[in-house]
């Protein structure tokens, strides 16, 4: 199958501001551990509006990207994969292309673990403060030691360490 020269261009374009979004997002989501980090959190709602438009655009950009790839697949109902138009470029194209789409693989994968790592942080803070609110509210009734003063054999849950903010 032969695919008309513009088209691939114009894909290899898309991909190309793919990978400007994945390090535009990997700055933000690195921008939002730091701030996550330090004690004043005032600066996350702007990270949020940051990472939002961006990844408008590279929504926009990826639906653009695969509406031309669309257009060069025979079938409809099976659309061609990325991997699948380096064998439409002309030879010498073809190397570029292939790097082109590992760095954006890359560049995807350390946004998606850099994103999870800051997730998991929030998620623990946040199972830290709900489990320091119940026993301060009284709702974890789970005692160490039942009335007679002989030692429970349930646990009150995994053990959670606390750092001290000086």
């Amino acid at each position: 199958m032969t695919a008309n020269p513009e088209d691939l261009k114009l894909i290899q374009r898309h991909i190309e501001d793919e990978v400007v979004c994945y390090r535009e997002l990997i700055q933000v989501v690195e921008r939002e551990r730091d701030i996550l980090l330090s004690r004043d959190h005032s600066g996350l709602p702007e990270q949020a509006e940051q990472k939002m438009g961006i990844a408008r655009r590279l929504h926009e950009s990826r639906l653009a990207r695969q509406e031309v790839m669309s257009r060069l697949s025979p079938d409809p109902a099976s659309p061609l994969r990325l991997r699948d138009l380096a064998g439409l470029l002309p030879a010498a194209e073809r190397g570029i292309f292939r790097a082109l789409l590992q760095r954006a693989q890359a560049l995807a994968e350390s946004l998606a673990a850099k994103n999870q790592a800051n997730a998991r942080f929030v998620q623990e803070a946040l199972d830290t403060v709900e489990q320091l609110m119940d026993i301060l509210s009284g709702r974890d009734r789970s005692q160490t030691y039942d009335q007679e003063g002989r030692r429970n054999a349930t646990s009150s849950g995994p053990p959670r360490l606390l750092t001290r903010e000086v």
